[in-house]
């Protein structure tokens, strides 16, 4: 619970986003799915990849 709070507090923006990225990633299914994970990523904006 106090390694969340601290995480919380002192990651970064770019971080968290970089976190949630891998956990999006890591749920794919299979290589095809991934692979379009991963395309989807690049093709948004820098700073504006919101997941669902």
């Amino acid at each position: 619970m106090f390694s969340n709070l601290f995480h919380l507090l002192f990651s970064t923006n770019e971080d968290r986003e970089r976190e949630q990225h891998e956990a999006w990633l890591a749920e794919a299914q299979d290589l095809f799915d991934l692979e379009n994970r991963m395309r989807e990523l690049d093709r948004r904006p820098a700073g504006n990849r919101i997941f669902h």
